[in-house]
């Protein structure tokens, strides 16, 4: 799955997985930023036990893509450039702040999730005053 995520990186057409169009990780990436429903498979065996599964989510499998994107390769014209931000400031999400709000994610964003003039846009397109989660809402990185 990373492999073929990465291919528009690796291609030199993109410069990261929220960039590469067309790719499962972007469509994952704008769900999790519109607060929609995007869980991975379990990894299983060939006798699908569930109890058994590896633990990896989906933040696990983006923070995955990002960090194997960032490998340079001598085959490959493309990576995620060194000095790009990490994933999380790159999306305005304060590390700390997506820290203290996972557990009770859901709960607090049942709309959407992400910094404060992100959900201030939804709301303005949606043509409400309100998006449930805001008072909760992540504060923009400094820059």
């Amino acid at each position: 799955m990373a492999y073929v995520d990465l291919n528009p990186i690796r291609a030199d057409m993109a410069k990261t997985p929220e960039q590469s169009d067309f790719t499962s990780i972007q469509e994952r990436i704008q769900k999790v930023m519109q607060k929609q429903s995007c869980d991975l498979l379990p990894f299983v065996d060939c006798t699908h036990n569930k109890e058994t599964a590896i633990p990896f989510e989906l933040n696990d499998y983006i923070a995955l893509v990002d960090w194997s994107g960032r490998a340079i390769l001598q085959n490959k014209r493309g990576s995620i450039p060194a000095n790009t931000p990490p994933i999380l400031h790159r999306l305005g999400i304060d590390e700390k702040s997506w820290i203290q709000h996972i557990h009770y994610f859901e709960r607090q964003f049942p709309t959407a999730a992400g910094n404060i003039d992100k959900l201030r846009q939804l709301a303005e397109k949606t043509s409400r005053s309100w998006i449930k989660g805001m008072g909760q809402a992540f504060s923009p990185i400094p820059s």
